[in-house]
């Protein structure tokens, strides 16, 4: 699997504990996590959202990626985007742009259902919703907030078009970002055999399928 590396300066056990606890919270892609101990700092690795169009591929569905962004959470459920990146015209990773400038609330999500969250939003096409749904009903692809033929958390769609919300790989990592841990982030930057990388036991997010109210793009 293509996977996100941080590089942490800090307390091995501490990083740990705040890494697991967004995953376990289901704020991940998959769920599979390497967290090592080399040379004085911390390395976390997660798998990127491009495992999840990998995956999507192998059953005939083919997305196109479009926004990076920040979902804003109230009462646990994801509200609308704050602000969108678009990949095309990006020459850094949309997330890792926003997680870096001090943009997301992983914590404040997990811990009191308040905050941002980093993720990405593709297209997939509207004649492939009924294979997408019966993927989804399978419980493989755990890590969509939302989807959608309309507004889907404020971001527009064509009428042949269906809009898919994934959580952002890095969201793992946000809150070691957000508690002043030293770090260094690089996005999509391996391939690493997905049997080195330790399984976690995490919740099941509910994908939510309403219009949204506000446009945003």
């Amino acid at each position: 699997v293509v996977i996100n590396r941080a590089v942490v300066e800090g307390d091995y056990k501490l990083v740990r504990v705040w890494v697991l606890k967004v995953v376990s919270s289901g704020f991940s892609i998959g769920d599979f996590v390497n967290i090592r101990e080399e040379r004085g700092t911390v390395t976390v690795e997660t798998p990127c959202s491009i495992t999840f169009d990998s995956y999507l591929m192998k059953r005939g569905i083919y997305p196109m990626i479009k926004y990076g962004g920040i979902v804003k959470f109230e009462d646990y459920e994801p509200v609308a985007f704050e602000g969108v990146i678009d990949f095309s015209k990006s020459s850094i990773d949309p997330l890792e742009a926003f997680i870096t400038r001090g943009k997301t609330d992983v914590l404040g999500i997990v811990e009191n259902g308040e905050g941002y969250l980093p993720a990405n939003f593709r297209v997939i096409p509207k004649v492939v919703l009924d294979k997408f749904e019966r993927v989804i009903e399978e419980g493989r692809l755990n890590g969509i907030l939302s989807y959608g033929e309309e507004n889907v958390l404020g971001l527009c769609l064509k009428d042949n078009e269906v809009g898919v919300v994934l959580v952002g790989g890095l969201s793992p990592i946000c809150p070691l970002v957000e508690m002043g841990y030293p770090l260094e982030i690089s996005a999509a930057c391996d391939i690493v055999d997905i049997h080195t990388m330790e399984r976690v036991s995490k919740r099941s997010l509910k994908p939510f399928k309403k219009r949204g109210k506000f446009k945003i793009v």
